[in-house]
């Protein structure tokens, strides 16, 4: 994948491919990581290193 800094090369592939402002380009970059994000949480959710329903408000650190 691209790790954090992806979107050092996704905004401007997006730009130059697609040729759109870069607001849209850097909204498009964001939206391409939420799976990633949702499905993170959801296997920490699983592994149990997220305490209750609270887990996205109050995160606790061992």
């Amino acid at each position: 994948m691209l790790d954090v800094a992806g979107g050092e090369l996704i905004i401007p592939t997006i730009i130059l491919l697609f040729s759109v402002d870069i607001e849209l380009a850097g909204s498009l970059s964001l939206a391409i990581s939420i799976p990633t994000i949702i499905m993170g949480l959801v296997k920490y959710k699983n592994q149990q290193l997220l305490n209750g329903s609270n887990f996205l408000l109050f995160p606790s650190y061992y």
